[in-house]
């Protein structure tokens, strides 16, 4: 069957001009309507909830986050749907 992948950049989640703050849900979203429903704004919560805790045991900015780190999380923690093989190939996953 299909993957179906969830593909948000982090940067999506940081509001300009404000730092310590991690956006998410419709009012961050800049894709079409279509991206817009309740299960991929639930995939964005998760991974500003991760990236949150992240940033936070680091001790450092949202901006300066380990989006490596964020990833491999998420795919391997999470079990968050971050693509087909070749996608994960491409970010280093596997």
């Amino acid at each position: 069957g299909q993957v179906i992948a969830y593909d948000f950049p982090y940067r999506q989640f940081l509001p300009r001009g404000i730092d310590g703050l991690l956006a998410t849900g419709r009012a961050c979203i800049v894709q079409p309507p279509v991206m817009r429903v309740r299960w991929m704004v639930l995939y964005m919560g998760q991974a500003a909830g991760v990236a949150a805790a992240l940033v936070a045991n680091a001790g450092t900015a949202t901006r300066e986050l380990n989006v490596k780190e964020l990833q491999r999380l998420l795919y391997n923690k999470a079990q968050a749907p971050l693509g087909d093989e070749k996608r994960l190939q491409e970010v280093g996953l596997i």
